[in-house]
């Protein structure tokens, strides 16, 4: 598992070739929260196809904290 400050690590939901997904906590607000890791960056394809998932869902995620 990983270790990142102001999350708790509750589970590994998923794995793949590439990437990780863990489901966890916001320590402050105890907000659940979904981590997707890349394992590494190997080319610049995976990376700019990481970067694209993101840009997709941060306005979903602003939504739901409305």
């Amino acid at each position: 598992m990983i270790s990142l400050p102001d999350i708790t690590i509750v589970s590994q939901i998923y794995e793949s070739a590439n990437s990780l997904v863990y489901r966890g906590i916001f320590n402050t607000n105890r907000q659940p929260v979904i981590l997707k890791l890349l394992k590494a960056l190997k080319d610049w394809v995976k990376k700019f196809q990481f970067e694209n998932i993101l840009d997709l869902t941060e306005p979903l995620l602003g939504r739901l904290g409305e």
